[in-house]
């Protein structure tokens, strides 16, 4: 039982980075898109990383189980979620002055 524990509880880890991954890849294609000038944008998953990483955290079988919730600290989408409030003020203020 302890190790089909350990082995679901890293999958799931797994999946969180390859989410992490996809959120980081998406954020460079948009950046290059913007220099290109191509409208068409990728958009990030936020919140789902720091899911994964607290059920495999859950789940993991071993007292050493810390380092699982830095993952969700590597994901860009939960960074630019935490600075949406940020952002929202600042569009209001320049909509103000047009």
């Amino acid at each position: 039982m302890t190790t089909a524990r350990l082995i679901i509880a890293i999958l799931i880890l797994l999946l969180a980075l390859f989410i992490v991954a996809m959120n980081w890849s998406s954020v460079i294609s948009n950046m290059k898109n913007k220099r290109k000038g191509v409208a068409y944008r990728y958009s990030t998953v936020p919140i789902i990383s720091f899911i994964l990483a607290a059920l495999s955290y859950i789940i993991y079988p071993r007292p050493d189980k810390g380092s699982a919730l830095i993952i969700p600290l590597l994901d860009i989408a939960n960074w630019r979620l935490l600075w949406l409030p940020v952002a929202m003020i600042r569009q209001a203020r320049t909509k103000k002055r047009d």
